[in-house]
């Protein structure tokens, strides 16, 4: 076949740390044409992103069916020591209709970075209503909850 010599190739190579490290490696690349032998050295530093809310959960005091109430806020942190990458954020639980929520926090967190989660209740049906938003990312604790429970007449 035709070699990296003659031919151009490209070769990619992709860092998953698991810690905050410094690792090293080196990529050896060979043209089985020539017998020719390139290394090239590869260094690289790894984090864990962490995400942590402010409050956990919330609780929302008695609501009439059909109003909503005052929107409630939770704080985001990422406090890893790399960025949080964010996937979905959704509602979820055993009723999630009883509950709205937005977001300011986009696709993802620089360390120490904030967003927040503004949570009102608006309840369909009487008794106690449980939710929970539901944060997928790159955290290894995740997926993480925000807990949510109100109560309707």
């Amino acid at each position: 076949g035709a070699s990296c010599l003659s031919t151009p190739c490209t070769v990619s190579v992709v860092m998953t740390p698991n810690s905050l490290s410094c690792y090293s490696s080196t990529l050896q690349i060979t043209d089985t044409a020539t017998q020719e032998i390139a290394y090239v050295e590869l260094l690289g530093a790894g984090g864990v992103p962490a995400a942590s809310f402010s409050p956990s959960s919330l609780s929302f005091p008695l609501r009439s069916i059909g109003t909503t109430s005052v929107a409630q806020t939770v704080t985001l942190t990422d406090t890893g020591n790399a960025g949080l990458g964010i996937r979905s954020i959704s509602l979820t639980g055993a009723d999630p209709g009883d509950f709205i929520q937005s977001n300011n926090c986009g696709t993802g967190l620089y360390v120490n970075a904030q967003c927040t989660f503004s949570v009102s209740f608006a309840p369909t049906a009487t008794g106690t209503r449980t939710a929970a938003v539901q944060i997928v990312s790159n955290a290894s604790t995740s997926p993480d909850f925000i807990q949510l429970t109100g109560t309707a007449q």
